[in-house]
């Protein structure tokens, strides 16, 4: 199904394992200008802040690189006749905290003013490091309300850019737009399926039972 107007789509993405992979979250905005190098730098810096918040940090295996804003068409593909914009910092943000499994990431719930159903929730799944957890196998529940407010300042300070308010688009007929009104963070880690099928398994040689 189509969107339900064009808007622009933001991307920032980094690498891993030694520039072996790519890895990209992205926002929807409910806009269609082209960004200036200001508001360029303002995405990096949102970013930037959310990946050094001290809760959620890169693990040292990622680097952050930059962002990109893209028009996208009410077909979702780039809009034919507008003009993408890349920023690449001239330093790549490297992580420093503990590293994590590299299939698990830390779900950030984008929600809008609907409780449930169409437009009610996005997700962005961060690279994630190793997180305080519980007992039973949660993360801390200080530690998912603390990812909260980080989430929720950074997408105050996207919205802040003036490119359009990050919202949620839903293709379900009939297509709609709702903005974010806030974050929540769940405590339990989240298994990326596609990542956990590129890993190539490979197993340590067969252990005899002593005789």
């Amino acid at each position: 199904m189509p969107y339900l107007r064009q808007h622009n789509y933001v991307t920032w993405f980094g690498d891993a394992y030694t520039e072996a992979e790519e890895w990209q979250v992205g926002l929807r905005l409910d806009g269609t200008g082209v960004p200036d190098l200001g508001q360029m730098q303002e995405l990096d810096a949102a970013m930037e802040a959310l990946l050094t918040s001290g809760i959620n940090n890169l693990p040292p295996s990622h680097r952050y690189l930059g962002c990109k804003v893209a028009p996208i068409g009410t077909d979702g593909k780039y809009f034919e006749g507008g003009n993408s914009v890349d920023f690449l910092r001239e330093t790549p943000l490297v992580g420093n905290a503990a590293p994590g499994y590299p299939q698990i990431a830390l779900v950030i719930s984008m929600r809008t003013q609907r409780s449930r159903g169409r437009g009610s929730n996005g997700r962005m799944y961060l690279p994630s490091s190793t997180l305080p957890n519980q007992d039973e196998g949660l993360i801390a529940a200080s530690t998912a309300a603390s990812v909260a407010t980080a989430g929720a300042l950074f997408v105050a300070d996207v919205n802040d850019v003036g490119l359009g308010a990050a919202s949620v688009f839903s293709t379900i007929s009939p297509p709609l737009v709702e903005p974010i009104t806030g974050v929540r963070v769940g405590r339990v880690m989240d298994t990326q399926r596609r990542r956990r099928n590129q890993l190539p398994e490979t197993h340590s040689a067969v252990a005899p039972l002593p005789s």
